[in-house]
């Protein structure tokens, strides 16, 4: 399994934590975002976000899934990498703790997980179920 973490920037430290209970897990992370950004930076100029946005495409397009987390504040920024990830039917495990899922949820690849480490268990099983 290559995993993809897609978080808003506003939750980069949520995203650090998943990784390294994914990499614990035995998971091999793929993204590489949230180990390089910093959740309160300003926004890039638009030629240094075009090349975080080709770095972040090369990560996604490498990953077999994404985990995206999401919550009630924060969400719209995954939608790129959700739209993405599905387009090219990869297995998608979904936090909204507190929030209904944002997208139509009818695709066979995606499933809800109500908790991070919920989340993290259904990563671990599918691993095991391949």
């Amino acid at each position: 399994m290559r995993l993809y973490i897609a978080c808003p920037r506003a939750q980069t430290g949520r995203a650090r934590r998943f990784a390294d209970l994914a990499r614990a897990a035995g998971i091999r992370v793929v993204s590489r975002w949230h180990e390089t950004t910093e959740q309160d930076a300003p926004e890039p100029a638009f030629s240094a976000a075009r090349a975080v946005l080709a770095e972040n495409m090369t990560d996604l397009y490498a990953a077999t899934h994404l985990v995206a987390l999401l919550s009630d504040e924060h969400g719209r920024e995954t939608y790129v990498e959700l739209g993405r990830a599905l387009e090219r039917g990869r297995c998608h495990v979904v936090m909204v703790p507190g929030s209904k899922p944002p997208l139509s949820w009818a695709d066979p690849n995606v499933s809800v997980a109500a908790t991070d480490e919920r989340a993290l268990f259904l990563l671990v099983s599918l691993t095991r179920a391949r």
